[in-house]
């Protein structure tokens, strides 16, 4: 029993603090009243054994709210203590209730009440949603509606005020989600180029010192030594890739500038970065525009068509068909090359960071997960394929519109 006291204060408190669907809980309030044929309907919240108005209609709000406040023994906390639904044509069906009901001050002799219990996704009693006539019971003959109907959508509209509550509650939730991963991205950001140049200054030194190192006469004339030193070259080239690949990643979000990209536009841009690669192969595009950020858009397919001619099969040229299509969900931009593929259970690993599939051929695994974060980021998704024929197809889905900014 204390936890459920514990559970039913819990989201008592987060329900009373759901300004935002204020509104909407009035209108299914006026909703309620049209239904069950009764000029007052209300929304309460039962906490720490007091009743709190959030929603009302049909009557004086602010005098209503005053009386709840000053009810030591409010009636919805009494029907939420006893987890039933509640509904009289005429109270005087209730002796037991017909006092409490008299008193409470809504109704009285010959009058309707109908309250049902508002329980949270656990089942946790925390409120009441209650429709009052105080007018005298008409015949059944001269209600539009069965009371087993009335009762029914009371029941109904509840569940529908609890779904508004909890909508408000996750709404909060992700907002304050969202706040606190931007924050993160930032400091994530700038902790990254933090250590990127404490890492990368004394790296270069390094590195500056193995190539001096190498041009000894002494060193060149040695095979052993020179092994040695070259090695320490290549260690050192890969940390420094690995660095500036985990920065870019650290880098990527934050404010997207996203617009209508024609592709040629942003493979322009890729071919510059990697004419030296692409020249040992073939690559392909067409296209429709793309709605992105033009420099985000450009990682993608660089980091994209430097794996697809790096990840090849040996006695194959590279052979890389980059397309952008109009599809229902968004544009399609596929990748597609006649490498050595990614096996299916390999798929889902791959986009994580640093994660390798292949450790024959240089890389640092950021590539691919980079990719995914921008995707991502532009409220889409990437999925890897295989290719008819062997190699694999990356398929990046960018929504039609532009995100919210």
């Amino acid at each position: 029993m204390g936890v459920d006291r514990e559970s039913a204060a819990s989201a008592a408190s987060a329900y009373l603090d759901c300004w935002g669907v204020a509104e909407d809980l009035t209108e299914l309030c006026e909703v309620a009243a049209q239904l069950c044929e009764a000029p007052v309907a209300a929304i309460e919240i039962v906490h720490e054994g007091g009743a709190y108005l959030v929603a009302c209609h049909g009557a004086d709000t602010a005098a209503w709210d005053a009386r709840l406040l000053e009810d030591e023994d409010p009636l919805s906390a009494a029907i939420v203590a006893g987890g039933e639904d509640l509904y009289l044509e005429n109270i005087a069906e209730d002796p037991r209730l017909a006092a409490r009901l008299r008193a409470d001050g809504r109704v009285g002799d010959g009058h309707m009440f109908a309250a049902a219990v508002l329980r949270d996704p656990d089942g946790v009693a925390v409120g009441t949603l209650s429709v009052a006539d105080p007018r005298v019971a008409r015949s059944p003959e001269r209600r539009r509606n069965t009371v087993a109907h009335r009762r029914r959508m009371l029941a109904l509209l509840a569940h529908q005020a609890v779904n508004l509550f909890e909508l408000s509650v996750r709404s909060d939730e992700l907002a304050r989600t969202n706040a606190e991963l931007a924050r993160s991205q930032e400091h994530l950001a700038a902790f990254a180029g933090q250590v990127s140049h404490d890492l990368k200054t004394p790296l270069s030194g390094l590195l500056a010192w193995a190539e001096l190192l190498g041009d000894l006469p002494a060193v060149r004339d040695h095979a052993g030594v020179a092994a040695y030193v070259q090695r320490c070259e290549a260690s050192g080239r890969q940390m420094m890739t690995l660095i500036e690949g985990l920065l870019q990643y650290a880098g990527i979000g934050g404010t997207l500038t996203p617009r209508r990209v024609p592709l040629d536009e942003a493979m322009g841009g890729v071919i510059g970065d990697l004419a030296e690669l692409v020249a040992h192969g073939k690559l392909r595009w067409s296209g429709v525009d793309v709605i992105a950020d033009p420099v985000q858009l450009r990682a993608l397919l660089q980091n994209l068509i430097q794996n697809a001619f790096t990840f090849t099969r040996a006695g194959t040229e590279p052979e890389v068909v980059v397309t952008a299509r109009e599809t229902p969900l968004g544009v399609e931009v596929q990748v597609a090359d006649n490498g050595s593929g990614i096996p299916p259970e390999r798929r889902e690993e791959v986009l994580h960071p640093l994660a390798r599939y292949r450790t024959d051929v240089p890389g640092n695994g950021i590539g691919l997960a980079s990719c995914q974060r921008i995707v991502a980021d532009h409220g889409g998704t990437l999925d890897i394929r295989a290719r008819p024929g062997g190699g694999t197809i990356v398929v990046a889905t960018f929504p039609h519109r532009l995100p919210p900014q």
